[in-house]
């Protein structure tokens, strides 16, 4: 979805919000934390402790970035 609205060079003001949201996430490298925290289905789930433990750091800043202060710009 992000390299389609790249590639099509859609303007992101014209995007629904949630997909805004989405590429937020995207482009500050956080997605793989988004599906784990959002989208997780069992197989994901069962993949959590491995990937905890690879990217704690990255978990912590998505969640401090995204969840307690609400997106990037909320953030900066």
């Amino acid at each position: 979805m992000a390299t389609t609205v790249e590639e099509k060079k859609i303007k992101r003001d014209k995007l629904d919000e949630s997909l805004r949201n989405l590429l937020e996430v995207y482009d500050a490298g956080m997605l793989d934390c988004w599906i784990l925290i959002n989208g997780a289905d069992q197989g994901i789930t069962r993949d959590y402790p491995a990937y905890r433990d690879a990217h704690r750091q990255l978990l912590h800043d998505y969640l401090a970035r995204f969840v307690v202060h609400g997106g990037v710009n909320a953030a900066q």
